[in-house]
């Protein structure tokens, strides 16, 4: 496969970045497939995308008043819940008044594996749903699109941004996942929402495949037994309600979370200190997905188009704090307990890496999706977002290269820019 062959900073040759979004903008011009674009709404003047504050409030001037709900699972106090709450608070503000957001925090309205219902029902207008936890309901984006986080590079700042670019382009060129929540009566707005670096964050230092042999892993996701067995260690499935204490009495040795997850698991970082780090692969993530409820055809395309762009610029905003403040925070956290970010020894990258290709091999014969047109789509579009990446001058440090990506100011105009042109407005609404 391209994208296991290739190693960041070895990207293409002679791509400049301005070629390729320019390119981008000439197939922006017609519909794209996938996403809402072309979908039903109650009408309305389309709105460009970046129109000004005063552009947004002359489009809702003669507009009936819309009262939605959003759920989110994050905290009122955590980072992103900060986030959600500054960027869907914009809506009214932006609006006159006319567009207002209910954000309920902490799932409190409907659990997460509920939450598809309360969309489809009207409870629930806006939120992030976690397939992984519905793979019999959501099979293509719970199992097929789970498998896909395998394939990113592992450098903290130009691997996450690549593969957030490059799956999302081609999860949103996938019929049978759009397809898959249409059938419920809900609308994607972004396929694939990052949670950041995946680690295996462990009470000791274990850099070696015999350090691993034989160590209790707590995994989430299916595809991580697989993984966590390849390096010799024993994956183990225990509840968040039961995981401290599994750790404390040395019943689980390890984890494999989210970088910037465990922030926000008040106490998990003083119990797991040391986070590992591959190279050259990674380990499954357990990726959201955005959608809208079954009122979403009820909307008017401006007010469409100003959800869709709300949700994508929020994802934007949340990579971008995965790898600087939040990465940051976690890593702080974790000298200060005694440990740090390590690499694992190229054995175990080698052996991850290994089991990851098996896995991308298997999507040929995959009943889910057409496994083959799929990855040629995927292939080509790392291969573009990589050299969109490397053009802008991003960082290729791996995570463990904590003094080579702490603290440093970053430019994301460039991303940002490739991002919207290649995602946002592509498969925006269009009436």
């Amino acid at each position: 496969m391209m994208f296991f062959k290739r190693s960041l900073p070895r990207l293409l040759a002679g791509t400049a970045l301005a070629a390729v979004t320019a390119l981008a903008l000439a197939g922006c011009q017609g519909a794209a497939a996938g996403g809402p674009n072309g979908g039903e709404n109650a009408g309305g003047e389309s709105v460009p995308f970046g129109s000004s504050d005063a552009e947004w409030a002359a489009a809702f001037e003669d507009a009936e008043p819309v009262e939605l709900v959003m759920q989110s699972a994050n905290s009122a106090t955590s980072l992103q819940g900060e986030l959600q709450a500054r960027e869907w608070s914009r809506l009214e503000e932006i609006t006159g008044g006319k567009v207002k957001v209910e954000l309920v925090f902490g799932d409190a309205i409907a659990a997460n594996v509920e939450a598809d219902e309360a969309l489809a029902d009207g409870r629930i207008d806006l939120h992030l749903l976690v397939p992984f936890l519905q793979p019999s309901d959501f099979p293509v984006s719970g199992q097929f699109a789970l498998e896909t986080t395998v394939t990113r590079d592992s450098p903290l700042v130009s691997g996450t941004l690549a593969s957030f670019g490059a799956v999302n382009e081609t999860l949103h060129q996938t019929d049978e996942l759009i397809t898959e929540y249409a059938d419920r009566n809900l609308t994607v707005m972004n396929p694939l929402v990052h949670t950041g670096n995946v680690v295996m964050a462990c009470s000791e230092p274990l850099t070696s495949l015999a350090d691993l042999k034989g160590k209790q892993v707590r995994v989430g996701p299916q595809p991580a037994f697989g993984q966590v067995e390849a390096l010799g260690a024993t994956p183990v499935s225990v509840a968040y309600a039961d995981l401290f204490e599994s750790l404390q009495r040395g019943i689980v040795d390890c984890l494999v979370i989210g970088l910037t997850t465990m922030q926000g698991i008040p106490g998990m970082i003083d119990l797991v200190p040391y986070l590992h780090s591959p190279v050259g692969t990674g380990f499954v993530s357990t990726p959201g997905i955005e959608v809208v409820g079954g009122r979403w055809s009820e909307f008017s395309l401006p007010l469409q188009q100003l959800i869709w762009d709300t949700f994508h610029r929020i994802d934007l905003l949340s990579v971008q704090d995965f790898v600087s403040t939040e990465a940051e925070n976690t890593v702080d956290s974790a000298e200060a307990a005694g440990g740090g970010l390590l690499t694992f020894d190229e054995e175990v990258s080698a052996a991850l890496k290994a089991h990851n290709e098996g896995i991308v091999g298997a999507w040929e014969a995959s009943t889910l999706v057409d496994g083959g047109a799929f990855t040629k789509r995927l292939d080509s579009a790392y291969e573009k977002w990589e050299g969109l990446i490397a053009d802008a001058g991003y960082s290729t440090a791996e995570a463990a290269e904590v003094e080579a990506w702490r603290g440093v100011d970053t430019d994301w105009s460039a991303f940002e820019k490739a991002y919207n042109e290649n995602v946002t407005i592509p498969y925006r609404p269009q009436g």
